[in-house]
C-alpha cells in the first residue's frame, strides 16, 4: 500500500485515542456503578432480606448492561489502537488494502480502513513493548462478542450480572491502564460529562456526585479489585482531602466527611488518590472529643484541620 502520507489530514495521536478510550470505560463504569447504587438507596446493598428484589431488578437492567458493555468494548479497541499509534499512527492501516485515485484534497484518516478489532491484541502484541496476556485476550474476545451481537441483532441474548460485568471492567482497566489514577480519571470523567454545566462548585460539583456513589463503590469492591483500582489496600484507613472537600464544596452542606480518598503513603505524608495532592502532616491527636484521629494538616482552605473528622484545631 502506497501512501503519500503527507498529504492524509486528521492523523490521530495516541493521547486523543487514549482520551476517548477513557471516556468510553467511565461512562460504562458510571452508569454500573449507579445501576449499584439506585438499588442500594432503596433496600440496602445487595441485602439478603430483598434478594427476590435485587434479581427482579437486575433483570430489569439487561438493556442497561448491554450499553455497558458496548462501551467497554468501544473502550478497549481505541485503547489497544492508542498503544500502535504512540510507535505509528500509520501501523492502523496494516492489512488493509486500498486503492487511492489522484485528488486535490488530502485524504482523512478516519476515512480509512484500519485494523480489525479482532486483529487487535495480536497487532498491539507484535507491535508494541507493551503487551496484553491471554487473559485479557480472552475477555476482549468476549465483550467484542457480545458487543456485536447487540450492534447487528438488537441484544446479546444473555442475561448479564451486574457482579460479572464489574469484575471484568475492573481487569480490564487494571490491565490497559496499569498504575493510571483511577480516581483522578474517574472524577476527571465525571466533570466532563453534560452535567457538569450545572458544576457550580456550591450547590453540586463532581465531588459531590462522586460523595453520593462512594460507598457503594468501596463496598462493591473485593480486597483484590482494590488493590488493583485504588493502589491501596482495601483495610488501610482513608482519610478526607481537604482540597477535594473544599474544591467540591462539600463543606458547606456539611458532608465534608463523605469523601475520603487520601491515604498515608509515609507517616507523615498524606496522598489524596482523587486529586492526586501530597500533603505533608503532622501525627497528634485531634482536639475533638468525639474524634480519635491523629493525622493534622495546615489547610491552605481552613488553617490546621483534622483529616478525620475535618474540624479546625
Amino acid at each position: 500500500m502506497w501512501l503519500w502520507l503527507s498529504m492524509i489530514s486528521n492523523v490521530p495521536t495516541s493521547q486523543d485515542l487514549n482520551k476517548s478510550a477513557l471516556t468510553a470505560f467511565f461512562a460504562a463504569w458510571h452508569q454500573l456503578i449507579q445501576l449499584f447504587d439506585d438499588f442500594n438507596q432503596s433496600f440496602g446493598l445487595e441485602n439478603e432480606d430483598f434478594l427476590e428484589e435485587l434479581e427482579q431488578y437486575y433483570g430489569h437492567c439487561q438493556a442497561e448492561l448491554e450499553t455497558i458493555y458496548s462501551l467497554a468494548a468501544q473502550a478497549s479497541e481505541l485503547a489497544l489502537k492508542a498503544r500502535i499509534c504512540e510507535v505509528s499512527p500509520f501501523l492502523l492501516l496494516l492489512g488493509n488494502s486500498s486503492s487511492f485515485g489522484e485528488s486535490e484534497s488530502d485524504l482523512d484518516f478516519s476515512e480509512l480502513r484500519t485494523i480489525d478489532a479482532v486483529d487487535l491484541p495480536n497487532a498491539v502484541n507484535a507491535i508494541c513493548a507493551s503487551k496484553v496476556s491471554d487473559g485479557f485476550k480472552q475477555r476482549y474476545t468476549e465483550i467484542r462478542k457480545v458487543r456485536n451481537k447487540i450492534a447487528h441483532l438488537g441484544g446479546s441474548g444473555k442475561q448479564s450480572a451486574p457482579r460479572e460485568v464489574m469484575k471484568l471492567l475492573v481487569d480490564q482497566y487494571a490491565e490497559l491502564w496499569p498504575g493510571a489514577q483511577f480516581l483522578n480519571n474517574w472524577i476527571n470523567y465525571i466533570g466532563s460529562r453534560r452535567y457538569s454545566f450545572f458544576h457550580d462548585g456550591k450547590w453540586t460539583s463532581a465531588e459531590m456526585e462522586l460523595a453520593d456513589i462512594q460507598e457503594t463503590f468501596f463496598s462493591l469492591l473485593s480486597k483484590g479489585e482494590f488493590k488493583k483500582l485504588v493502589g491501596f489496600q482495601k483495610s488501610q484507613r482513608r482519610y478526607i482531602c481537604h482540597t477535594c472537600v473544599y474544591n467540591g464544596g462539600l463543606d458547606r452542606h456539611g458532608i465534608g466527611t463523605s469523601l475520603t480518598t487520601a491515604f498515608l503513603v509515609e507517616k507523615n505524608t498524606l496522598r489524596c488518590q482523587l486529586c492526586t495532592e501530597t500533603t505533608e502532616v503532622v501525627r497528634e491527636d485531634c482536639n475533638q472529643d468525639d474524634c480519635k484521629g491523629d493525622v493534622i494538616s495546615d489547610s491552605k482552605f481552613n488553617g490546621e484541620s483534622c483529616h478525620t473528622c475535618g474540624q479546625q484545631q
